[in-house]
């Protein structure tokens, strides 16, 4: 089994979630959307590693 640093995965989300932000900014409906849900899907990832209710 490999551990990884919560630090560094919270880090990887925020860098996805910001990216998809970004990209949402430009892209036409219906992409832009579904960049804008997939952001959300990432911030709710963080929010749930770094409140310490997210189990594998």
């Amino acid at each position: 089994m490999k551990l990884v640093p919560a630090g560094a995965t919270l880090e990887e989300l925020q860098k996805k979630a910001a990216a998809c932000e970004e990209k949402a900014k430009c892209e036409p409906e219906p992409e832009a959307t579904k960049l804008k849900q997939e952001a959300l899907l990432y911030r709710e990832w963080i929010s749930a590693l770094s409140s310490g209710t997210w189990h594998s």
